[in-house]
């Protein structure tokens, strides 16, 4: 699914800038890619401590962010995220014969 979206991505820049050098007759394919272009760009800045967890060079991982935004970010920021926090299953909850029991032994 990721890999899917990060192809839709790079097809809006390729149309956006079809678009800008007037190959493509349509008008509206550059201004959405720089409208995309422009919150991936706000997305690496707010998003900053994890775009640096990237493991190559950071202007890499800067790139990345600005041409598929969250696409590359989510991934850094789930590893980030320590085991057991969010996104974990929570603990079950006792069944009756278990309050029951415990309320016996006390």
């Amino acid at each position: 699914m990721m890999f899917a979206l990060k192809v839709l991505c790079l097809l809006l820049y390729v149309l956006g800038l079809a678009d800008w050098l007037g190959v493509w007759p349509h008008g509206a394919a550059a201004v959405a890619a720089a409208l995309v272009l422009a919150a991936h760009a706000a997305e690496a800045v707010l998003a900053l401590r994890y775009v640096r967890l990237y493991q190559g060079p950071l202007f890499v991982s800067l790139l990345l962010t600005v041409l598929f935004g969250l696409l590359h970010v989510m991934p850094l920021a789930r590893q980030a995220r320590p085991a057991g926090s969010a996104g974990m299953p929570a603990a079950p909850r006792p069944s009756r014969q278990d309050l029951k029991t415990a309320a016996a032994r006390d």
